[in-house]
């Protein structure tokens, strides 16, 4: 972006509509990268914030935390639904994951429409590069559920 730091975009695991080996190809890529990558500070999962938690998202955040990938989750599609629907959804998909995990990680909630989220997201993503982000002290439980908002 600034020359300081790159976006990488990676193949998508869920919908893509290719053929199997190309998929087992991308999974072993994708995996490589993650795994080789001593100066990557994030990996930004987007979640769709209509869905209940979905097993291949669940799965990836696991092989991730057992790999000591760190992760942040992006909640999308926020402007898709009502706010309480989406806060019921993020809470379901943070509820599994805590099943998995002790806490969850940090995540926040968007939209592209709307713009949701995307100052938070971008500040977030400066505070890294200027190597000023610090993990967040445990939030109540009425704050967690408001962060991203």
């Amino acid at each position: 972006m600034d020359n300081s730091w790159f976006m990488v975009d990676l193949p998508g695991y869920g919908f893509a509509k290719v053929s199997k080996s190309l998929k087992e190809n991308w999974d072993k890529m994708i995996k490589g990268y993650l795994t080789n990558r001593g100066n990557m500070e994030a990996v930004f999962v987007l979640i769709d914030s209509r869905l209940d938690p979905q097993p291949i998202d669940l799965q990836f955040i696991t092989w991730c935390g057992e790999h000591e990938v760190p992760i942040v989750l992006i909640f999308t599609k926020a402007d898709k639904q009502s706010h309480s629907k989406t806060m019921g959804q993020v809470n379901a998909f943070l509820k599994a994951v805590t099943e998995i995990f002790e806490e969850a990680p940090l995540y926040f909630i968007s939209s592209a429409e709307s713009g949701k989220g995307r100052e938070e997201i971008i500040g977030f993503i400066q505070s890294i590069v200027r190597g000023e982000f610090e993990e967040p002290e445990d939030l109540p439980a009425d704050d967690a559920a408001e962060e991203g908002k």
